[in-house]
């Protein structure tokens, strides 16, 4: 089954399949949805969020 992760990566957040680069995102919300939309689209693949929330 795939991983999505959801990382932090200063004030962004990044998403990656399997290690594989999806996308960079402003926010939290934002990188969520996608790897929502992503885990439909593998049959229900894991989503993992690592680091913590970015300051505004």
């Amino acid at each position: 089954m795939d991983t999505i992760d959801i990382s932090a990566n200063g004030p962004l957040w990044e998403v990656t399949i399997d290690g594989w680069f999806q996308g960079t995102f402003d926010s939290l919300t934002e990188a969520y949805e996608t790897a929502y939309r992503l885990s439909d689209e593998r049959n229900n693949a894991e989503i993992v969020v690592h680091g913590d929330t970015p300051p505004a």
